[in-house]
C-alpha cells in the first residue's frame, strides 16, 4: 500500500482508538482513498487488520471514494468494494 494512504488510514484508526478511550461518543469517521490505493490487492486485508489492531466496532470506519478514482479503476474498484462491503465497511 502506498505510505501516504496507509498513513492515513492508521492515524484514523489511532485517532478513533483515542476518543473512545476518552469517552467521546463517536459516530464513524469517514477515510478517503484514491485510485492507487484501489489497485492495491491487500487493501481490504489492510483495513481489517487496523480494525483488529485498534479493537475497533468495523462499523466505526466509513470509506469515502473520489468518482474520479473509481472511473480511472473501475473494474478493479468494483471489486475491492465488493470485499470492503462484505466486511461490513459502508
Amino acid at each position: 500500500m502506498d505510505a501516504i494512504g496507509d498513513w492515513v488510514l492508521y492515524t484514523a484508526c489511532q485517532h478513533l482508538r483515542a476518543w473512545l478511550v476518552m469517552g467521546v461518543e463517536v459516530g464513524s469517521v469517514a477515510v478517503n482513498l484514491w485510485g492507487v490505493q484501489l489497485r492495491q490487492q491487500n487493501l481490504v486485508n489492510r483495513i481489517q487488520n487496523l480494525l483488529d489492531e485498534f479493537n475497533l466496532d468495523i462499523h466505526l470506519l466509513e470509506i469515502d471514494l473520489t468518482e474520479s478514482s473509481l472511473v480511472k479503476t473501475y473494474v478493479q474498484s468494483f471489486a475491492i468494494l465488493k470485499q470492503i462491503e462484505e466486511i461490513g465497511i459502508r
